[in-house]
């Protein structure tokens, strides 16, 4: 594996078409539906790249 990826967006259809591309490429992907969860995550595991949906349901992206 070559990096990991925290993919952040409320919505899984969106997750999963995001995760494919890096996943074929030999990249980690990590997922989160919500701020809450992104932020658990990062104390878990700091990933090298965050591709986070701006308007999330519990807390606002920027």
């Amino acid at each position: 594996m070559t990096g990991h990826i925290l993919i952040v967006d409320d919505e899984m259809p969106i997750r999963r078409l995001l995760r494919v591309s890096p996943g074929r490429r030999g990249h980690a992907t990590g997922e989160a539906a919500d701020a809450g969860a992104a932020l658990r995550s990062l104390h878990r595991q700091a990933p090298q790249l965050v591709r986070l949906e701006l308007g999330l349901p519990d807390r606002d992206g920027r």
